[in-house]
């Protein structure tokens, strides 16, 4: 059998195989969200995490006590304190805000960019 060789040593697919898949592993490992005991749930990407999973670990709210919810707090955008004459028409803009250290991070229709 004609095999191929580096200054003698033989060359194998099995070696490139290997390689491949403990890089793939590693790769993988690293994009795995952190665990979250729920106390201090962080929602860092659109959709909560890199996998869009929309998930948050909270268990204060069920199916019995949805229809119980109120609001507790609400927040006027700075937006609409822009005289009248000044205003442009941005659309029906919707922006997916983020959750950090307790922090809440939005875009407004006129590009500010409060933390709550």
């Amino acid at each position: 059998m004609n095999e191929k060789t580096i200054h003698g040593t033989p060359i194998t697919n099995r070696g490139t195989s290997v390689v491949a898949t403990l890089g793939l592993c590693f790769l993988l490992a690293a994009c795995r969200p952190a665990p979250d005991d729920g106390a201090t749930a962080n929602w860092p990407h659109h959709g909560a995490d890199h996998s869009s999973s929309k998930y948050a670990p909270h268990g204060q709210i069920d199916r019995g006590n949805f229809s119980e919810l109120e609001i507790a707090w609400s927040w006027g955008s700075a937006d609409s304190r822009i005289d009248e004459e000044l205003r442009y028409f941005t659309g029906d803009y919707r922006a997916t805000p983020i959750f950090v250290d307790g922090v809440l991070y939005t875009a407004t229709n006129r590009a500010q960019e409060p933390a709550l």
